[in-house]
């Protein structure tokens, strides 16, 4: 951790904890997108997990860590790139119709490439998911309601990417 942080965020036990957690919780992400064919998930929930591995990150160092981590423009990048991915899947899917035919491998069915484009899919939309919502989660969080004169004011304490 760099110097001027070390105060912001929780304590030391949730920082210790918050680390050995989140490549726990990361890598549950990247199964679900992998194998959400198969298994309950898929690139929603898997993309929701991924995200909230960069909201443990903010929760328990701050914000400036885990903006250094995932900052604004790798976000929107993200998702841009994870929706092009999408939609050229979709266009080569359309064109060959591998959607619905399970692909038989050496392995049998219920294996990682046994349904075609579909973990294809998931993975686009799983890139698309985790940077969007933490991109909303840090636009939300840097609102603030307070009390100006008995009127309620919504302000913004810090722009994204202000230093």
């Amino acid at each position: 951790m760099e110097k001027e942080n070390k105060k912001a965020g929780m304590s030391n036990i949730v920082k210790v904890v918050a680390s050995w957690q989140r490549t726990f919780i990361f890598m549950f992400g990247l199964y679900l997108i992998a194998y959400g064919q198969i298994t309950i998930g898929g690139g929603f929930a898997g993309g929701i997990i991924i995200a909230g591995t960069f909201i443990l990150t903010t929760l328990a160092f701050g914000k400036e860590i885990a903006l250094g981590k995932l900052g604004r423009l790798l976000a929107f990048r993200l998702a841009s790139i994870g929706g092009i991915f999408l939609i050229l899947t979709a266009v080569i899917n359309n064109n060959f119709r591998f959607t619905h035919v399970l692909v038989e491998t050496p392995s049998g069915n219920f294996a990682l490439f046994s349904a075609g484009f579909i973990p294809i899919y998931n993975l686009g939309l799983g890139i698309i998911i985790g940077a969007s919502f933490f991109m909303i989660f840090i636009i939300l969080s840097m609102h603030r309601i307070i009390n100006i004169n008995g009127t309620k004011k919504l302000i913004i304490t810090k722009k994204w990417g202000q230093k």
